[in-house]
């Protein structure tokens, strides 16, 4: 009763009394009403009897797990790339197992700074996608109870393909081998088809479905039934995504000149005159040019005697020459016979009874690291065996496989075939020669065969050299 009388003499509010909460602030309780204080006791009534107490007083709960972010959208990505990894801050109350996974084909933990448990405050946790096919992916980052969707497309990946393939010159209904190579390492499926009536696709090694993870190739063959320039194209497409390579070559007629025998031999003395006579044939497909016929080496001691080989040549048709000889002095003469078509200003000298077709070939660019092949034919086109035959190439770029010519023996108009490989092992122009021996070591034809070596854009292909073939002669005195 005290208490009362005190407070109503310092005239006290009656209407309430103030009671502490939960988060420590103050809140008001009416006079005869249990009021409950932290240690769970009666409060005082208004008439003076304890209260009913709350069983006791609870600390707050703490909150939930957070997450910096709802969902991770990765945009596209090529598939079979990786993409930067995305971030989610996590925030926990309390000492929690957050246990962090992902599913979903192509989604992974890349690295996380969280415990397990992790202890109150923040950590982190990484997420990067790498798509496995082409179209919408999505999945799932389960944080202990918390969970942020992961979303993401993958898309097929850029490539390049080669710029542009120069074969050069190359003979009518002739085959040249034309190498697309692909570069790429995310593409999705790949074709490639030719534009152009020349071109037929042989063989590939990219695949047309799935994914592409290094460079691969597309094989055609050129082959022109008419003359003339040509440019045409090959297309590559992947996905959506095109581009093309240039084919250039310079088509040009089937014409295949001979001069028979390859060499005379002259036996004269001081000032006398003796002859010889030669046979210039065209075995291809084409007639050649006007021609002009010259002694080009040998100085005046050789000289045209007769000359019957001035108009076009039709193909398998002959004509003939003469070649005087008259000494001036004594011991051993050479010189050379040079007949020229001047429809393409190609000199053509002798060459031996077999002849190797085409008589050259430019390989035009060729990729360093890949290789390019030509199959060549020889043919007899003299009256005898030619006697077994050997074949050698001047440069380690430019590789000979004989196949049937192999220690063959042609009978007159028989023939083989042999093939020639170039493989550049640095970029420039290359030529050399591939000669015909017997078994004896005498030559009996060449081809002369060149070709670039590119990184890029490859330069102007280098040209052939002619065809040489001598005259001999021996001076003797005078008995």
């Amino acid at each position: 009763m005290v208490l009362l009388t005190a407070l109503a003499s310092v005239g006290c509010d009656k209407s309430g009394l103030k009671s502490p909460t939960t988060d420590g602030s103050l809140t008001d309780v009416p006079f005869g009403t249990g009021a409950p204080v932290p240690d769970g006791s009666g409060g005082a009534g208004g008439d003076g009897q304890g209260g009913a107490g709350d069983s006791g007083w609870e600390a707050p709960t703490p909150p939930p797990i957070r997450v910096s972010a709802a969902v991770l959208d990765f945009g596209a990505a090529d598939v079979g790339s990786t993409s930067a990894a995305q971030v989610v801050a996590v925030t926990v109350g309390v000492a929690t197992a957050l246990n962090p996974t992902v599913v979903g084909a192509g989604f992974a933990i890349s690295g996380t700074t969280c415990t397990n448990p992790q202890t109150p405050g923040t950590c982190t946790i990484s997420v990067i996608f790498t798509p496995v096919t082409i179209g919408s992916a999505s999945g799932v980052l389960a944080i202990g109870t918390s969970t942020v969707l992961l979303t993401g497309a993958g898309v097929s990946g850029s490539f390049s393909v080669t710029d542009r393939v120069d074969l050069g010159t190359v003979q009518i209904n002739q085959t040249a081998t034309v190498v697309v190579q692909v570069n790429t390492s995310s593409a999705i499926g790949m074709t490639c088809i030719a534009n152009g009536p020349d071109l037929t696709l042989t063989s590939q090694t990219c695949p047309a479905s799935g994914a592409i993870l290094s460079s691969c190739t597309f094989t055609f063959v050129f082959k022109a039934s008419t003359t003339g320039t040509k440019s045409e194209s090959v297309v590559c497409s992947s996905a959506g995504r095109t581009t093309q390579t240039v084919v250039a070559a310079t088509v040009v007629a089937d014409v295949s000149p001979v001069i028979n025998p390859p060499w005379a031999n002259f036996t004269s003395t001081i000032g006398k005159f003796t002859v010889a006579s030669f046979t210039f044939g065209n075995v291809g497909g084409s007639p050649t040019g006007y021609l002009t016929v010259a002694i080009t080496t040998g100085g005046t001691d050789f000289s045209i005697v007769a000359n019957a080989c001035t108009g076009p040549i039709a193909p398998l048709a002959t004509c003939k020459i003469q070649v005087g000889f008259t000494p001036a002095t004594f011991g051993a003469k050479a010189g050379t016979l040079t007949v020229t078509d001047q429809a393409s200003g190609t000199a053509i000298d002798a060459i031996p009874d077999p002849i190797i077709k085409p008589l050259s070939q430019d390989f035009g660019s060729v990729t360093v690291g890949t290789t390019k092949t030509v199959s060549f034919t020889v043919t007899n086109t003299g009256s005898a065996a030619s006697g077994v035959l050997d074949l050698a190439s001047g440069s380690t770029e430019f590789t000979v496989d004989p196949q049937a010519c192999k220690n063959a023996s042609i009978e007159p108009g028989g023939q083989c075939i042999f093939a020639v490989t170039f493989a550049p092992t640095s970029p420039g122009g290359k030529t050399t020669a591939v000669g015909l021996t017997r078994s004896d070591g005498a030559a009996v034809a060449t081809t002369q065969v060149s070709g670039a070596g590119v990184v890029a854009d490859a330069g102007p292909p280098v040209l052939d050299a002619g065809y040489v073939a001598g005259l001999a002669a021996v001076v003797i005195p005078m008995v």
